[in-house]
């Protein structure tokens, strides 16, 4: 583990990300393809735990999606060679990790397969046909034409099933990668040079209601931008013209989550920073990060008054002790980004629980496959309820109702009490 990589990460959580990383397992070079003859392929949705069960009549994709493999052919048929692809998800996220796991067989070069259909099951009803960024990613790739997506139970002339190449966090190959690679190839943009002044900083300012949910975005936004990085926003581009953009810059830093998935379609020799939103690992990151070789440079820059969930839709992001670590070893500016003062504080810590109510109610949205991270929210949440401990302890209204509430009220009645005790000690001693 190089220093750096988590050095501005809050101490548990860097033991924890260390962990993820070594229970990865590198299959390289020892995926299969099983063939079958005349069979249907059932989907069954998403069965949590049954990756955990060896059934040979059930093919798993990650995250448990599951299709069930019947020897006997039925009404509908898919002709000629036809290639399982799992499950398409509508989530770009999970789209370009899950959706692309056993695509790989299609540009495994001179030994690639060659077949005239991609089965796909669609992740829910909605999903009916390909557009915007997913459309041009099988589109780059020359298999769009190829993809069929289905809902029910189809059956197959000839079925191709690879294993899958990447599984969070058990397994990675470099055979995933292909797929990303021949996509970058198709661009071409394969073989470029560094631009020693390129840096960009990819954010998640311009999403709708982005202000509104992600507390002092803009403020993140505005400590990359002083530092010579240009803004960019993924969700308003092409992908190819997003591939293009990426594929020679020095530098490429981005907000933990999708968007910093998105650094399979960047330069690998491309220096990487992960700005952390989350207390929970991205286990994905981790396994994608061993895929293309590459050792991103996290920060935590976030704070949790109460505990959340990393799929939870907001956000508080703030100068941690290890953003300020951070901006000091490298030597950037800082304008007074992210005030501190008081106000400010719980200013911002008003609009997080405003938001939280809001979204989430009184949940503590703790979900059972975070139990791995909990020490991780554990250690989050109580660095961030002393960096707001006069609100949470109730010593500061956050609200003026608060002055009604029993602990202010009692808190109050404290501290009054211990200035009288002090006044009547004085006097006595006169």
């Amino acid at each position: 583990m190089q220093k750096q990589e988590y050095s501005y990460l809050r101490p548990l959580k860097a033991e924890r990300l260390g962990e993820i990383r070594d229970s990865y397992q590198d299959i390289s070079g020892h995926l299969q393809v099983r063939e079958y003859e005349h069979c249907t392929l059932i989907p069954l949705g998403q069965i949590p735990g049954q990756s955990e069960v060896n059934d040979p009549n059930i093919v798993v994709t990650d995250c448990d999606y599951c299709a069930r493999l019947d020897l006997h052919t039925g009404a509908l048929i898919l002709s000629g060679n036809v290639l399982y692809g799992g499950y398409l998800r509508r989530h770009w996220g999970h789209f370009i990790v899950d959706t692309t796991e056993r695509l790989w067989p299609l540009f495994n070069g001179n030994n690639a397969l060659n077949v005239d259909a991609i089965l796909f099951f669609a992740e829910d009803a909605r999903i009916t046909d390909l557009k915007g960024n997913f459309e041009e990613f099988f589109t780059i790739l020359g298999i769009k034409d190829k993809v069929k997506i289905c809902h029910d139970k189809v059956s197959v002339e000839h079925l191709f099933v690879p294993d899958t190449a990447f599984e969070h966090p058990k397994i990675y190959s470099k055979e995933f990668y292909s797929v990303f690679d021949a996509l970058r190839c198709k661009c071409g943009v394969a073989g470029r040079c560094l631009n020693e002044n390129k840096k960009l900083f990819l954010t998640r300012s311009q999403l709708p209601h982005a202000e509104k949910f992600d507390i002092n975005i803009k403020e993140l936004d505005r400590l990359f931008a002083d530092n010579g990085f240009e803004l960019i926003a993924p969700e308003k581009l092409s992908l190819r013209e997003f591939v293009d953009k990426v594929s020679d810059a020095k530098c490429v830093a981005s907000i933990s989550g999708t968007l910093a998935h998105n650094f399979l379609f960047c330069n690998k020799e491309s220096e990487f920073i992960i700005v952390e939103r989350t207390a929970a690992n991205n286990e994905y990151q981790v396994g994608l990060n061993l895929i293309m070789g590459i050792r991103p440079t996290y920060i935590d820059a976030f704070r949790i008054p109460l505990p959340q969930s990393a799929v939870d839709p907001f956000h508080l992001f703030s100068k941690t002790e290890q953003m300020v670590a951070f901006i000091r070893d490298k030597g950037w500016i800082d304008n007074d980004t992210f005030p501190a003062d008081l106000n400010a504080r719980a200013r911002e810590l008003r609009q997080f629980m405003r938001i939280r109510r809001s979204r989430i109610a009184y949940e503590m949205r703790f979900f059972e496959w975070e139990l791995r991270e909990a020490i991780c929210i554990a250690e989050a949440c109580s660095e961030s309820q002393r960096y707001y401990e006069p609100w949470i302890v109730g010593k500061k209204p956050l609200h003026f109702s608060d002055t009604f509430r029993r602990p202010f009220i009692r808190n109050l009645a404290k501290q009054m009490f211990l200035r009288v005790k002090g006044w009547l000690s004085c006097l006595l001693k006169r």
